[in-house]
């Protein structure tokens, strides 16, 4: 990706996962990680 090109820290974040599916979050952390996340945060509001 361009970040990681430009040797940026790359984190997303998954708000309010704990009321997701997990097979969903499963996906998007996987998919996070092949985009080049450095980091994947799971957190809730709640």
């Amino acid at each position: 990706t361009f970040a990681k090109r430009e040797g940026l820290y790359i984190s997303v974040n998954a708000e309010d996962a704990s009321r997701s599916d997990m097979d969903f979050l499963v996906q998007f952390a996987t998919e996070a990680k092949k985009a080049g996340a450095n980091r994947v945060r799971y957190c809730d509001t709640v």
